[in-house]
This record gives C-alpha cells, sequence and structure tokens, in this order.
C-alpha cells in the first residue's frame, strides 16, 4: 500500500493517541486500550465474549451475592476499598487479584488443570531488591507450574499510584519480560501487566518494540479484564510467543531447532550446551544465542557438534551467510586469499526462520500495529524486500512511532569455539589478535570493513587459531550508512562521534615513546614499531610513516631524511581541498582502532597474575587506579576521546597498570600515536580513504603482538577479574569516580557516563546495572555473568559488563 492510498487520518489518529513511556530497557509506546485488546492480543475464539463472561460473573453464585466475584456495589469481590485505603502488607493487598482471575476462567469454561493463576507467595515488591532468581509479583501457568519456561503471562503489583511506585511497576514488568525472553529461547514475545492501586496497564515486548496500554480501572471496570485473561487462557502456543520451529525437550534445558535455507529446505539441530548468551541483556535488540549442536536424522544424533548461532537482524541488510560469501568472493591479493579461507568461520547452513502463515511460509519477523488495517500483523510477510517496501511505504505516516522491525535468523557453523572474553591466557590474546589484523587486511584490501571488531566477535578454535565472525554489519568501503555501529566499549572514537576528529589537527610527527627501558624484550618490541629515538637506522624493519607521506617533509623527524623510495601511495593520501566537509564514512582505519581498544580492555580491565603464583600481590599492585582509568575509558565518551587524540593522555594512564604491565602499555602508546599520524594525513582527503592508503599498518602491528605472545615473560601471565578490593580502595575509587564525573559533567559533547559504578555483591554470579544516560537511548541493565573457565571459585566476573550493541542504535 502506498501513503497516498493509505487513510491519512490513520496515521494523524495513531499520533495522537500515543506517547513515550521511558522504561529500563528503551521506549515503551502508549496505545489506545482498545487498540491493544483488539489488535495486540491474540484473538478471541468463538464463542468467547466478554460481555457476556461479565453478565455471568454479576449472576454467579447465591442469591445472596454472599459468593459472587463482583458484587452488587460491582467491584471484585475482595475490594471492597481500593488498595490504597487498606491498611495491611503490600504483599496481601493484593490476594484477592487471583480470586477474580480464576472466577474469569470458571465462568469461561477453562479447565483450570491445564492452566493456573498464582499470586507469588515469595514476591518483591521492591524493584531494586530484585535478582534473576526473582518471580512476577504473579503470573498464569501452564500446569500449576512456576518455572519461566511454563509462565504464560504475568502481573507486577503496587499499592500505590505515586509516582515512585509507577516508576518501580515500569522496571519490575519491563526486566522480568526481559528475563521471560531470556530463559525461554523459544519466546518470540511475551505479554504482562501492571498495577498501581486501582489502575492496571497492559504490556508487550518482544524484540523491537515495547507497548503499554492505557490505564484502566480493574476493579470496576470489568470488561478489559475479562479480555485480557480470556486471550491469555485460550490463546495457541504461538499466539503467546512461542516459537513453533523450537520445541523443549523434558528435561527442560535443550531444544531441537528447525534451521530454514534460503530454498525453504530444512534441517534440525538439538543444542547439547549454551556458549553465549551476550545479546540477552535487553528485551529490544539482537537477542543472539550460540549453542553447540549437533543435526538430527530420525530423531538419532549424527555427525560432528557444530555452532548454532540464533538471533534478531535487521531486514535492511543481508543475510549473514550471504556476507560471508561475498567477502571470500571478492577480488584480493593471491597471498591474503589463505587469511580470508582460515580465518572467517566455514558455513554449514542458514537462512531465515518461516513461522507464520499457512505451513509456516511467512517469513518470523517482529510487527507493528497501528488503528486501522494499516500494517495488519495478521498478514505473513514472505521476504526482506517485502519488510522494506512496506517501511518506507507508510515512514511519512508513522515516522517516530514504528519500530525498526527485525527478521528471525539461523546460521550453523563448522567450528564450535570460545570467545576471546574466555580467554585467560595473555599470550594466547595477543596471539589471536596477531592473526585478526591479517584478516581484516585481507578484507580491506578486497574493499570490505568489518564495522565492529569487538572480544565478542573474536573466537578461539580448538587449536588457539582466532575466527573473525559476526559480519553482518559489514559493508564495502564508501557504503553510505548513516547510523552509528558496533559495539560501545571498542567502537574507534570517530565512529562514536559520528565525525572526522583530525582533519583539523597538526600533522607534525610524534615521536615514539620515550623512556623505554634498555634490555632485549623491550628492544624487539621497539623494533617492530619504531626505534625509541626518532631516528630510523637502515636495514631494519620499522614503522616509518615519514617514507608513506614524502611530501610532508617538514614534519619529519629530525634524521630521518635519508635516501627515500619513491612512494606509491595513491591519491587518498595527497592534500585536497573541498568547499564542502566530507560527509563522515567507516573506513579501515576504524577497525584497527577497535583492536587497538581490545587490547586496552584486556589490559585495564583484567588482573595479571603469574600461573604459578595466583595469589602474589606484586601482580596486582596499582589496580585500585587500574579500576578508576578503565571506567572512564569504556564509559565515558569525553575520556576516550581525549585519550586517542592528545599526547600524553593513555601515557599517563598506562602507568597505574600493574608493574609487569608497563612496558606493554608503552607499546599500545606507541600504537595510538601511529594511528593517529595516519589519521591525520589521510583525513586530508578522507574521500579517497581506502586500504591503500593505510595498508603500512597491518604488517608491523601483527609482528607486533606476535612478538609480545611468543615471549616467555609474558606467557607466564595469565588473566581473571578484578578480586574485590578493600574499604581504602573503594574510598580512592570512590574519589576518582568524583573527579570523573565532576570533568564529564562539564563537557557538553558528552554522550555517554557511568554514574553508579556498581560494588560487587556477594554472590559468585555478580548481577550488575549498566546505565548509560547518553543522547542516545537510555538502558537500566542487570547482567548476569557466570564463572570463566579456569577461575578460582569466587571469583568475580568483569564489573564493565559486555555492553549491548548498538547497530542502527540512532540515526544522526
Amino acid at each position: 500500500m502506498n501513503p497516498s492510498s493509505a487513510p491519512q487520518h490513520d496515521g494523524q489518529r495513531y499520533c495522537q493517541y500515543t506517547r513515550i513511556v521511558p522504561t529500563p530497557y528503551g521506549k515503551a509506546v502508549q496505545i489506545p486500550l482498545r487498540v491493544f485488546l483488539h489488535r495486540v492480543l491474540p484473538p478471541l475464539r468463538h464463542p468467547l465474549d466478554p460481555t457476556l463472561v461479565v453478565q455471568k460473573l454479576l449472576r454467579a453464585g447465591r442469591k445472596a451475592s454472599a459468593h459472587r466475584p463482583i458484587t452488587l456495589k460491582k467491584r471484585w469481590r475482595g475490594f471492597a476499598q481500593d488498595p490504597a485505603q487498606v491498611e495491611c502488607d503490600p504483599e496481601k493487598v493484593f490476594l484477592p487479584f487471583q480470586n477474580a482471575v480464576r472466577a474469569i476462567m470458571r465462568a469461561s469454561g477453562s479447565d483450570q488443570t491445564t492452566t493456573s493463576f498464582h499470586h507469588n507467595p515469595a514476591c518483591i515488591m521492591d524493584g531494586d531488591s530484585r535478582n534473576d532468581d526473582t518471580l512476577p509479583d504473579a503470573y498464569l501457568t501452564q500446569r500449576s507450574s512456576s518455572r519461566w519456561t511454563k509462565i504464560i503471562t504475568f502481573g507486577e503489583f503496587h499499592k500505590e499510584n505515586r509516582y515512585e511506585e509507577v516508576e518501580d511497576n515500569v522496571q519490575k514488568v519491563t526486566e522480568s519480560m526481559a528475563r521471560c525472553m531470556r530463559n525461554d529461547a523459544r519466546r518470540r514475545f511475551v505479554y504482562a501487566f501492571t498495577v498501581e492501586d486501582t489502575n492496571m496497564k497492559l504490556w508487550y515486548g518482544d524484540r523491537s518494540q515495547i507497548l503499554v496500554s492505557e490505564s484502566f480501572n480493574f476493579i470496576t471496570d470489568h470488561q478489559p479484564i475479562v479480555h485480557f485473561f480470556l486471550s491469555m487462557v485460550y490463546a495457541q502456543p504461538e499466539e503467546i510467543g512461542l516459537d513453533p520451529t523450537v520445541v523443549l525437550l523434558e528435561d527442560g534445558e535443550h531444544y531441537d531447532i528447525t534451521v530454514f535455507s534460503s530454498d525453504a529446505h530444512t534441517r534440525i539441530y538439538r543444542t547439547l550446551d549454551l556458549l553465549s548468551a551476550t545479546g540477552l541483556e535487553v528485551l529490544n535488540g539482537r537477542g543472539t544465542r550460540v549453542w553447540r549442536a549437533v543435526a538430527l536424522e530420525a530423531g538419532e544424533e549424527v555427525g560432528e557438534h557444530v555452532a548454532l548461532k540464533d538471533t534478531w537482524t535487521d531486514p535492511e541488510r543481508q543475510m549473514e551467510g550471504d556476507i560471508y560469501e561475498r567477502i571470500r568472493a571478492a577480488e584480493r591479493q593471491e597471498e591474503y586469499q589463505a587469511d580470508i579461507d582460515s580465518r572467517l568461520p566455514t558455513i554449514v547452513y542458514h537462512g531465515d526462520v518461516r513461522s507464520r502463515g499457512d505451513n509456516y511460509k511467512g517469513l518470523d519477523c517482529t510487527p507493528w500495529f497501528s488503528t486501522d488495517a494499516v500494517g495488519d500483523a495478521s498478514h505473513p510477510t514472505t521476504s526482506r524486500r517485502e519488510l522494506g517496501r512496506e517501511r518506507k511505504d507508510h515512514v511519512e505516516l508513522f515516522e517516530g512511532v514504528i519500530p525498526e522491525r527485525r527478521v528471525h535468523y539461523r546460521i550453523v557453523f563448522k567450528d564450535v569455539c570460545r570467545s576471546l572474553y574466555q580467554e585467560t591466557s595473555l599470550a594466547s590474546v595477543f596471539h589471536a589478535l596477531s592473526q585478526i589484523i591479517l584478516a581484516l587486511r585481507a578484507m580491506h584490501s578486497s574493499g570490505w570493513v568489518h564495522r565492529d571488531v569487538s572480544p565478542g566477535n573474536i573466537l578461539l578454535k580448538a587449536d588457539g587459531n582466532a575466527v573473525l565472525v559476526d559480519v553482518e554489519l559489514a559493508k564495502p568501503m564508501g557504503n553510505r550508512d548513516e547510523r552509528r555501529v558496533g559495539t560501545d566499549d571498542f567502537i574507534a572514537v570517530e565512529v562514536d562521534g559520528q565525525k572526522y576528529l583530525f582533519q583539523s589537527a597538526p600533522t607534525t610527527f610524534s615521536p615514539p615513546i620515550l623512556d623505554v627501558p634498555e634490555h632485549d624484550f623491550m628492544d624487539t618490541l621497539i623494533a617492530a614499531l619504531g626505534p625509541t629515538d626518532g631516528a630510523f637506522p637502515p636495514g631494519t624493519t620499522v614503522f616509518k610513516i615519514s617514507k608513506l607521506f614524502p611530501e610532508e617533509s617538514s614534519s619529519l623527524p629530525p634524521g630521518s631524511h635519508g635516501d627515500r623510495p619513491k612512494s606509491n601511495v595513491p591519491l587518498a593520501a595527497q592534500p585536497v581541498k573541498h568547499d564542502e566537509p566530507s560527509p563522515f564514512r567507516y573506513n579501515p582505519l576504524h577497525d584497527l582502532e577497535s583492536v587497538w581498544w581490545t587490547v586496552v580492555y584486556f589490559i585495564l580491565t583484567k588482573e595479571i597474575f603469574i600461573a604459578d603464583d595466583p595469589d602474589s600481590r606484586s601482580s596486582v599492585i596499582a589496580s585500585d587506579a587500574q579500576r578508576c582509568n578503565a571506567e572512564r575509558l569504556f564509559y565515558d565518551f569525553p575520556s576516550r576521546r581525549d585519550t586517542v587524540r592528545h599526547l600524553g593522555d593513555f601515557a599517563r594512564r598506562v602507568q597505574d597498570v600493574s608493574p609487569g604491565m608497563s612496558e606493554i602499555g608503552k607499546i599500545l602508546e606507541n600504537m595510538r600515536r601511529q594511528l593517529v599520524e595516519v589519521y591525520r594525513i589521510v583525513e586530508r582527503n578522507p574521500r579517497a580513504l581506502n586500504y591503500d592508503s593505510i595498508r603500512i599498518l597491518y604488517e608491523p602491528f601483527s609482528q607486533c603482538f606476535d612478538i609480545i605472545a611468543e615471549n616467555k615473560k609474558i606467557q607466564a601471565f595469565k588473566i581473571r577479574e578484578f578480586t574485590i578490593i578493600p574499604d581504602s580502595a573503594d574510598d580512592l575509587l570512590e574519589s576518582e569516580r568524583s573527579e570523573a564525573t565532576s570533568s564529564t559533567s562539564s563537557c557538553t559533547s558528552g554522550k555517554r557516563s557511568r554514574s553508579d559504578f556498581e560494588r560487587h555483591s556477594a554472590s559468585p554470579s555478580l548481577s550488575e546495572k549498566d546505565e548509560a544516560q547518553s543522547g542516545r537511548k537510555s538502558k537500566k541493565i542487570k547482567t548476569q555473568h557466570p564463572e570463566e573457565p579456569g577461575q578460582p571459585n569466587g571469583r568475580r566476573r568483569p564489573y564493565l559488563p559486555r555492553r549491548a550493541k548498538t547497530q542502527a542504535g540512532s540515526r544522526r
């Protein structure tokens, strides 16, 4: 349907009755109650009629009305007074609510042996006191079970209707919705409700949106509550969000999952164990899970173990498996092909999930709802292209209201790997990053950029070799995608700010790091990147930035004016004047900067110790200041920007790392300077920036990491999460944090800050909140991190949670 043919008043009426409700998991769109009842809820089956059920409830019981569910005053029995007026424990005020729901079920003829409604006897009314084991205040379940996999819908209560209670209920219900989706791999969407005093709201959430209805008085306005519970009790499993292509086995932990191919063929895989669930911290998002799995034939397990990835993707992007094939098939130098073949995963099977329409031929995608027939969620979509046309057709009517729809997608990889996050050997981290730099060189030489380099997308095979995964965001160079993409902690600062930062910077050459200890280990490392005195001795493999750009003779360091080969660098490096500023584009340097941030992450946010002496105090000296620096660099945009741009900022911070890592810190400072030098020169003409402009960087960076990885001193180091720090260290950290908060708040260009640095809990499984107060979406996230393999009992997961990806998070 074209916008011209759609009823214009539809969009106006939809927006007129719509307002945004902030939640810890993004914005919720409030819609009219009638729209929620008739378009969002599963349709009522004939002969169910809420009006007839209400009338039956009014007549039920004895003539004296002593047992009628609805009294003569037209109130639910047990609610003679409004909850706010009742003087008793808040946990007991809403006990009559379950009696009302059970009466609705009896009046409709429901078999209460298959479904039952429960008031949680151990409910925790205060949202801040909850953890991942907390169940909602009330829930409708299958067969009297209280497991998340059996819950149909649930609700959260508060006795008062004050602002604080409403906000707390919003927090509780959205966290419970996210927890329900996280604990059941079959869940595609979820329904819920909240009650504050007499006001009841209905909720819906999926991987792209949160909807909430207008409030109504559940005590006196009986028809909406009857409609809601009739819809839930009689809904089919797929209508309450359960995926028909996923079967939960009797043990309640493993699944049989159908994977579709692009030509409509299917294979079934049985999950063995969960490898990764980093995309489940948020409600709206990709919801990525990765399992170790095995193929099934006639119900029997066959073949080798594989990795099965289940995720929700942007319909405007190509399928990840197709992008892998395009990258492999792209033209590149022959010597780089081996890096692509060995550093990208092998695809076994992949395709979009089909679970809607007749014979499940329709694409499984998140819906959007409107007041009239526009965007009818019951109409199955058959292709990604159809979704793109639909969005384009109605974008003018519903701009800012229609969510970014997502498509359910599955892909199977041949190799079962582990994330770089799980690596405990420092040498292995550097060895993996050395290989990833060569993989990026092969990608960049064929005209592609990855755009999401992070530890979560670097996997290690059983033999220790690294592969680069998650190319869903990869694009050909120069692509005009204006969306900010990447993983927050590792994104290049230019990409974070969506503008070039080095075009107006001075082009004077920065000498390599000074005051380097003179011994064999550091001499070998410095030789890979540059000498300490600014000279370039003949015959050494040094980082000759000055040789790359001979026209910049005035900016060369002393002693570097010897015989220079003729430059073969394309015009991308030549200074060109433009009347208009160049539009910002993602380029290969941004991928390399993400690798640099990955190394910084492991050096600053980890505790380094000697393998044979894990309790050595010498390995954790200065960790208090190190924690504070980690907080600044990974939660504060101005600090990240200044660290990359300004001379001495990072050098000052690495002085606080463990003594054993100080030398590595100096090498990272050297790499930062070299990155900045290339940024400054090539961004004089960013329109022509390409692989040839920066190809001199790959080999030295890769060699540097290899040399570090092969050093016996580094091989003796292990990495682990920070231990609980003593009170005196806490005081120091609080002081540093106050200073960081003060400096950040005074900077108007800052986009995010971590205002509440969470202390470690007493539980080995740590639940943390990550508050990103910024111009983008603000999310309050509680993340549970399991213990890493090989870590001693009682060690805590990092205080820096792995943040949700922000691809397509906001348009600039």
